[in-house]
């Protein structure tokens, strides 16, 4: 009982008394199929499962690989040559791709930004759920950034690498290789 803003016990000739209980409910688990050898195919892949599988495992496994349905080596990685403010965040930067860079920010690309100090990048990309967002700072070194103008330059996936663990990424060639017709 509350009385003037203080809260008053009630007097122990007032008081009820509790008898301790314990309630158990059944409850039951939900159905559970179970599919013979089944299948999940993914492009040219296709992943076959244990016999019995339940469904929870498959829907597992095929949430894994909804994840990572497109291979970052196949991912477009364009970098902003101009430096830009870092004060900006997901929507800033998406904000900055759509309008000044005049690209859809929400296409999968990876779109890297170089800060005014060259030891600072940020990347953001859209990958089908949500705009990520990364921001990396070298402790003692600067990264190897292109010649600042307005615009856009498109980097191979090793030269990325080499730039993201502040390599010289302009020294980097990525083998190029043609997809066998055939395999044996």
């Amino acid at each position: 009982m509350a009385r003037q803003g203080k809260l008053v016990l009630p007097a122990p000739e007032d008081a009820v008394e509790f008898a301790a209980m314990i309630v158990e409910t059944t409850v039951a688990a939900p159905a559970v199929k179970e599919v013979p050898c089944p299948e999940i195919i993914v492009g040219p892949v296709t992943i076959r499962l244990e016999e019995g599988a339940s469904v929870a495992r498959i829907v597992a496994i095929a949430r894994a690989l909804a994840a990572s349905a497109r291979p970052f080596r196949q991912t477009r990685i364009m970098v902003a040559t101009k430096p830009v403010d870092f004060r900006k965040g997901h929507d800033g930067l998406a904000a900055l791709v759509k309008n000044e860079l005049r690209k859809d920010p929400f296409t999968g690309t990876v779109f890297v930004f170089r800060s005014r100090k060259a030891d600072r990048l940020k990347l953001i990309y859209w990958d089908g759920s949500g705009v990520v967002m990364a921001y990396k700072r070298l402790e003692e070194h600067t990264f190897t950034w292109p010649g600042i103008k307005d615009g856009l330059m498109t980097l191979s996936h090793a030269q990325f690498e080499a730039l993201f663990a502040g390599l010289d990424w302009r020294r980097v060639r990525a083998v190029e290789a043609r997809a066998p017709e055939a395999i044996e």
